[in-house]
């Protein structure tokens, strides 16, 4: 567990948390957070005062005035009759209250919220009852009001008590503590006033279970809560750890015995982000040639030959299994008869199995499918001249590879697999003089073999 003070930045291990912001006078506020490895979580809280606990103790009052025209009407506040109107209502719990007020045939019903340490005031007309003359006002017979016999304009009785809640525990010598929204009440067996309405009550005593539960109370009421405690599970006690024992020398006639070191934590890989991918492409290929000069096709199989060159490769992750990039690949072939280059740009799907122990990834297994463009060009010596020839086409294939993690933003990868590409060229020149344009295929199939690595910023 971590504390400190906000503003603060702290750091955590890969997990989930929960996080606690507590002060006095408000309410407790509590999250939980899932992070990843590199993940920054910034939080914003708003905290809200603790008025309705402060009632406790009386310490948070509100007051009402309520007037009419004319006066004389009844007030109830709450189902609880008020007197009649002009009446002044003090020490009310904040919050909302329905009013209604009644004289004669007409009635009115309201909703009224009273802010904490406030004076509030509520005036209504009766439309349908005569207006009073200015003066002195005349005798009248006025309605019996709460309590009995009071006066028409007899101070309003004290708003009713808070109710009352006990808290007891089994056993009852558990020295439990008890909480009531959050707040320390005090130990059990327990007894006083909360505000009405639902209440959360946690109870923990030394060597029990937490038990928390929620409560509803009602006004005018006295609820008694029975909470059981359940023992505590005995915690596992680890054995402590053997020291290392002394190597003795070899005269003694013992062989000292070497302790593998121990194996240092495996990362953790943050997938929300993008994965940079470079390496080296080496490929064993077989080339087919068809030629189509003057309305006449030829076809001609060449050896087999090698391609170095270098592969970029861009992924955004789709989810855990599965990303979608796209890749670059540049092979150099610069051996006479076979000179030439070739790019390629292709996007694929990248298939994934991810390797994890204690939860933490280390490595993963993959398939990779791509399909896309490829264009060539080759300066080819032939016997009696040179031929250039440059072109556009195809390309296809898949590769299976693995991948080890380092850190969790660096690996090292490798991968092999088939791919087939097309591409149409046109002659240029062939024994150091201009011909007829001629085309021909060149189709290329190939076993490719890139190592390399990535990079997850």
């Amino acid at each position: 567990m971590k504390r400190g003070v906000v503003p603060a930045t702290i750091e955590v291990t890969p997990g989930a948390h929960i996080v606690e912001v507590a002060k006095d006078g408000f309410h407790t506020w509590i999250a939980e957070y899932s992070l990843r490895v590199g993940q920054r979580q910034h939080i914003d809280m708003v905290l809200e005062p603790e008025y309705e606990r402060m009632l406790f103790d009386g310490a948070v009052t509100a007051k009402l005035v309520i007037s009419s025209v004319p006066r004389g009407a009844k007030v109830i506040l709450d189902d609880r009759p008020f007197g009649l109107t002009p009446a002044d209502l003090s020490a009310l719990t904040p919050g909302t209250h329905t009013l209604r007020m009644r004289l004669g045939d007409e009635s009115l019903l309201r909703s009224i919220t009273l802010a904490p340490e406030k004076s509030h005031r509520f005036h209504h007309v009766f439309t349908s009852q005569p207006i009073e003359p200015a003066g002195p006002p005349a005798p009248a017979v006025a309605e019996p009001v709460a309590p009995p016999g009071g006066p028409p304009d007899a101070p309003s009785p004290p708003p009713p008590p808070l109710p009352q809640l006990t808290v007891t525990t089994v056993p009852a010598d558990a020295g439990a503590l008890v909480k009531i929204d959050g707040r320390s009440a005090g130990e059990a067996p327990w007894t006083g006033h909360v505000p009405a309405g639902r209440r959360v009550i946690v109870v923990h005593g030394p060597g029990f279970e937490t038990v928390a539960r929620d409560v509803e109370v009602p006004l005018n009421a006295e609820v008694t809560m029975t909470v059981p405690l359940r023992a505590a599970a005995a915690p596992v006690v680890k054995p402590p750890a053997r020291p290392p024992a002394k190597h003795r020398p070899a005269s003694a006639g013992r062989t000292p015995t070497r302790r593998a070191p121990p194996a240092r934590p495996l990362p953790a890989r943050d997938r929300s982000g993008r994965t940079w991918i470079a390496g080296v492409v080496a490929s064993a290929d077989q080339e087919r040639q068809t030629f189509r000069i003057a309305g006449q096709e030829s076809s001609a199989d060449l050896p087999a030959g090698e391609r170095l060159g270098a592969s970029v490769r861009w992924a955004k992750f789709l989810s855990d299994e599965a990303e979608l990039g796209v890749s670059v690949d540049l092979l150099l072939d610069d051996r006479g008869t076979r000179g030439g280059q070739m790019l390629g740009v292709a996007p694929f799907l990248r298939l994934r199995l991810p390797i994890r122990q204690d939860g933490a990834e280390w490595g993963e297994l993959y398939v990779l499918g791509a399909a896309g463009l490829a264009a060539a060009h080759a300066d080819e010596a032939v016997q009696g001249g040179r031929i250039e020839s440059f072109g556009g086409g195809w390309s296809a294939g898949w590769s299976a590879g693995a991948q080890m993690v380092f850190t969790p933003d660096l690996g090292l990868f490798f991968d092999g697999g088939w791919r087939l590409m097309g591409v149409t060229h046109t002659l240029v020149e062939a024994d150091g003089a201009a011909v007829e344009r001629a085309a021909f295929d060149r189709r290329w199939s190939e076993f490719t073999a890139v190592l390399g690595v990535s990079y997850s910023p």
